[in-house]
Parts: C-alpha cells; structure tokens; sequence
C-alpha cells in the first residue's frame, strides 16, 4: 500500500514538473515557427542547463510526431486547478475560495471540484496524505528529522491547537471578501510548490514562495513536527471537514492488538490509532498500519454512526473491565 501511496506522490510531482516543460518547449516551437529556426536556438542557448536538456530531449521525442501540440495543451494547470485531457480538476478550497472573493459562482469551476469532494467524502483527508505535493516533501523532512533524534540530536515539538487550522480557513475566507481576491494562492502549499517549480523552468528564476516552503520545512524541521499540515492549513482543514463523514476510514481490530504503541508512534500527525480516537483529521495515508507488528488494523467500510456505536462500546467494555479488576 505503501509503494502505491509512494508511486502516486512521485507521480504527482513528476506531472507538475512535466506541465510547465511543456509550456516552455510549446513556447519554443513557436519562436521556431515565427521567426527562424537560428534565433531559437540562441533562445535556447541562454537557458539554463535542466531547460536546454529538457527542449532538446523533446526534440528527438516530438520530432517525427504529427500530434505534438496535442500533446502540449492535454495537461494545463496545477494541483489548484489542472486541466487533464479537457477535463478540469480543481481543489475545493480553489472554487470556495475563488466564488467568494468574486462574489459568484463560475458552475463549470465549481462542478470540476466534485472527483475531490467525492474523494473526501469517500476517503476522508486522502488528498494531504496521497496527492498532495507539499505533503510528500514534509514526509521526506521528517525523515530527516527522525535521523537527527536516532543521532541524539533532539529538535523542539511544539504543540498547538488543531483547530487554528479551521480559524486560519475561516480568517482568510472572510478577508478574501472583504479584498475582493484568494489570499490561499499566497500560502497553500500544493499551489506554491507548483507555482514555484513554473517559475524555475519557465523563467530560470523562484519567488517568494520558494522561500515560504523553505521556511515551512525549517519550521518542521527544528521546531515543531509537521506543523503547518497538522496546526495551520486552511487546505487541510476543509478537507478534514468534508471527510468528517468519510465512509471507508482505518479501524483497529481488538483481538489483534497487543496496545504495543507502534501505530501512535508512526502516525505523522500525532493522532493515537491505537486508542480509536483518530476522527476526521486521519488523511488515510496507512502509516500506522504498515507499522503495526500484528497487523491489527486495516481500511473498512464503517459510516460515522457505526465508528462512533463502535468507540463508544469499546469504552463501556474498558470501564466494566477495569470495575471488575
């Protein structure tokens, strides 16, 4: 599950990569087109090295092919809002966002949030733990994080609310009204990260958003264990919103569990698998399962009622057991 989950995040970044390689080697063809063949190639001679390499390995890829301007125009876009094939996806803090800083609601911009709105509903928080980019990059700096504690060298951990997160959202909802713009697109890191890699490729320069992640991964790395997903995302906290009714969710199976502990030490968001109490801020992503020794928890189909019904005689059993002892 987890080379799956692993595969799907390269997958992701690899696409936001290949998505502004395209638009710069579409840009070069046409200088080709429009003036001469000579002027673009000293075009591409003051390009940095990753982008000469990149056009001229599309060269010998695209050379013999009638449908390359296909090719260029079937992937649009960011994780914000991508368009795939002519089929827009967008992220639903990107329409909510977007409609009340303009005061209306732009349907075809709307309906192209239903795949991750029904991904939520079904999966809970999967876009943080699976698809999203920053997310994969913050996995990576806890690695290094965790080596920094095996090497005796312990960082700060912070803790703070997790609902800031939700008052973050609410904030920035209610000054986008009030500007009359998406203040998200400054510091919703799927959108940065995005933004950030067009700007290297296209432009061989980054913005302040480079310097905002390096900031963010700092922060995880010295001060406090994946803050921003876990305290501070207005993304995360609307996805953790509408996957409070997830239907498929991870469940621990009692006559497995030993209570060793494994899985609360393994959840990157400090959640505690093991006392059932991860509720909607679990993203699905597995780790906890992957690390449990007896294989004591799984993905199950259990509405919230049922969870809920579940937890709540679990406990009872707890107390009459600890009555009786």
């Amino acid at each position: 599950m987890q080379f799956i989950r692993r595969s799907l995040q390269v997958l992701v970044l690899l696409l936001i990569f290949l998505v502004p390689l395209l638009h710069l080697y579409g840009v070069e063809r046409y200088a080709r087109e429009s003036f001469s063949y000579s002027l673009a190639a000293q075009r591409i001679e003051t390009r940095g090295w990753i982008q000469q390499k990149a056009i001229l390995l599309m060269d010998r890829l695209f050379q013999d092919y009638e449908g390359t301007e296909g090719v260029i125009s079937s992937v649009t876009g960011s994780p914000w809002s991508l368009n795939i094939l002519g089929y827009r996806i967008s992220d639903p803090l990107a329409a909510v966002s977007m409609s009340i800083a303009g005061s209306g609601f732009f349907w075809p911009f709307i309906t192209s949030i239903l795949f991750f709105t029904f991904l939520s509903l079904l999966l809970g928080r999967v876009f943080c733990g699976w698809i999203c980019p920053y997310h994969f990059l913050a996995e990576m700096n806890n690695k290094l994080r965790n080596l920094f504690s095996y090497l005796g060298i312990r960082p700060h951990n912070l803790h703070l609310k997790r609902r800031n997160k939700y008052i973050v959202l609410a904030i920035l909802l209610i000054f986008s009204i009030i500007a009359g713009t998406s203040l998200f697109t400054h510091i919703y890191p799927p959108l940065v990260v995005s933004r950030e890699l067009f700007y290297y490729i296209f432009y061989g320069s980054v913005g302040f958003g480079t310097f905002f992640i390096i900031f963010l991964l700092f922060t995880e790395l010295t001060v406090s264990q994946r803050w921003w997903c876990r305290y501070m995302c207005p993304g995360g906290a609307l996805y953790s919103l509408l996957g409070s009714v997830r239907l498929v969710r991870m469940v621990r199976d009692e006559d497995r569990c030993t209570f060793c502990g494994e899985c609360d030490k393994a959840c990157p968001f400090g959640l505690l698998p093991m006392s059932d109490t991860m509720g909607m801020e679990c993203d699905n992503c597995g780790l906890c399962r992957a690390a449990c020794p007896e294989d004591a928890l799984s993905y199950r189909f259990m509405p919230l009622w049922k969870e809920r019904s579940m937890i709540n005689e679990r406990k009872r059993t707890l107390k009459r057991t600890g009555t009786n002892g």
